[in-house]
């Protein structure tokens, strides 16, 4: 996949590659959700709405890198010529899209699953109120405020990310991210066993959680290595690669855990489709096999019965 030493610095292959594997697997983890809800004749709650902006903003932001791709980000040859004042504006500029992009479809997406937790757990224990309201307006007012606050003092500068405020914001800014993703996923493992539902589906439920914790991991990552970049002082093609990839795999996850939740009529049906077509199958197969096996009794009584000389008769004996 590449590293910051790579020569030649040229990532465009794997950059194409992760972000059509992204796309692919959360345009089928949205299928998979929408279906289900047509299953459950669900009616359009405030849970879908926010995970469908997020789906919005998280395909917003794979365009946007495939068509920085294309450009030359991820080839530092193409990335050295873009030295024009109008090719660094902008390039800062797609930075600031990008940051907006992956805030909003980020703040969506947990909102998403907080009204989730209200539309599956009846919110009558203290500690979990306190929680959710905990997590929404840890989320909501703060995340949201300090992340765009950011954002928009960097707009000044002709290269977005260089100076100390974006250095230092980002680390809390990342660390704030990546506390609110524990949070969420972890609010409501203490609910999920008081589900009236077979221990094999809580524990189904408590493992998607547990895959969401994968966007919390990225996300520490993220903030780890956008540091590391300034202090190793990376190429500028392979800093672009990383935090795309990283961006990327981030949203998707947490939009991938969004769906899980709620794809199980999906399965379901699924399985039900499957089984009924294997039946299909073997009843098809096991009927030709009888019939075929019936046809070569009949051939053989058939051929007996003219291989057999024929009884004589009162003229055959004169």
């Amino acid at each position: 996949m590449g590293s910051a030493n790579s020569i030649p610095a040229v990532y465009d292959q794997p950059a194409r590659i992760i972000t059509i594997m992204f796309t692919v697997l959360t345009a089928l983890s949205m299928a998979a959700r929408i279906i289900s809800r047509r299953l459950q004749k669900a009616k359009l709650g405030y849970d879908d709405i926010s995970v469908y902006i997020a789906y919005f903003f998280n395909v917003a932001l794979q365009i946007m890198c495939y068509l920085n791709v294309s450009e030359g980000a991820a080839n530092l040859p193409s990335y050295a010529k873009l030295t024009t004042p109008d090719a660094i504006e902008r390039r800062k500029w797609f930075h600031i899209s990008l940051g907006i992009a992956y805030t909003v479809a980020m703040i969506t997406l947990k909102i998403s699953i907080l009204l989730l937790y209200r539309h599956v757990f009846a919110v009558h224990s203290r500690w979990f109120s306190v929680g959710w309201w905990g997590n929404f307006l840890l989320i909501m007012p703060c995340y949201t405020v300090s992340t765009f606050t950011l954002l928009g003092l960097q707009t000044s500068g002709t290269r977005f990310g260089t100076t100390d405020l974006s250095r230092y914001g980002s680390i809390g800014i990342g660390s704030f991210n990546a506390l609110s993703d524990l949070l969420v996923l972890i609010l409501p493992i203490g609910m999920v066993w008081q589900l009236t539902l077979p221990k094999r589906e809580k524990a189904a439920v408590v493992g998607i959680f547990m895959f969401g914790l994968l966007a919390t991991a990225i996300s520490i990552v993220r903030t780890v290595r956008f540091q590391t970049k300034r202090e190793q002082k990376w190429n500028a093609a392979y800093g672009f690669y990383n935090d795309m990839m990283l961006t990327l795999a981030e949203n998707s996850v947490g939009i991938m855990c969004a769906c899980f939740l709620v794809i199980k009529p999906f399965l379901r049906a699924s399985r039900d489709l499957v089984t009924a077509g294997t039946r299909n199958l073997i009843s098809l197969a096991s009927g030709t096999r009888s019939r075929h096996s019936r046809d070569g009794v009949l051939a053989v009584y058939e051929y007996d019965i003219r291989a057999t000389p024929e009884t004589p008769t009162r003229h055959d004996l004169v």
